[in-house]
């Protein structure tokens, strides 16, 4: 699914996400969450555990607000992977993602990145739809602080975990056009 907004086109996809093509892939990683499950631990087989031995190594933790930046070497389709901490995860809340939106966009614009696959982040625990509309709050809400954004194409990953428990996407598009006319 394709929505065209005024600068920036955002595509829905649930193919595999290792397939997706793109400059960065924004995701979210918790602390002390070992071993890597899902959308994560599909790339880190892609990438012969690169992922896994970081985590064991200390050298990628989770905290809140640490950004890591990782490049792919040519193992999956995207060119890095932007990795978000969010500490807990049971401790997560609303406030705690909001406050990492702004380290990720400014990664983004740092890195001129065109195009953007976006796992949305916390979407573990505060549900899909409500990750994606809050990362798009932030992004409204940063805009002024980015007044040019360098990227022309975000593509929202739907991981397979969330298919089952989100509700129909298509709830998400007049938020999804109304967010995006502004940017």
């Amino acid at each position: 699914m394709i929505v065209t907004c005024e600068r920036v086109e955002i595509k829905i996809t649930s193919e595999p996400i290792d397939q997706i093509k793109a400059g960065a892939l924004v995701s979210d990683i918790y602390a002390r969450d070992f071993p890597l499950k899902g959308h994560l631990g599909m790339l880190d087989w892609r990438l012969y555990g690169f992922f896994s031995h970081l985590l064991e190594d200390a050298k990628l933790t989770g905290r809140l607000r640490e950004t890591y930046l990782i490049p792919s070497q040519n193992k999956t389709r995207t060119q890095y992977f932007l990795l978000a901490g969010l500490g807990s995860k049971t401790r997560l809340t609303e406030k705690k993602v909001s406050s990492v939106v702004p380290h990720v966009l400014k990664t983004l614009r740092r890195m001129k990145v065109q195009e953007f696959v976006l796992v949305p982040l916390g979407w573990q625990v505060l549900g899909f739809n409500r990750a994606f509309k809050l990362f798009m709050q932030e992004l409204h809400k940063n805009e002024p602080l980015f007044p040019s954004f360098f990227f022309k194409k975000m593509i929202v990953y739907i991981p397979p975990e969330a298919k089952k428990s989100r509700t129909h996407v298509s709830k998400m598009l007049p938020f999804i056009q109304k967010r995006m006319s502004h940017v």
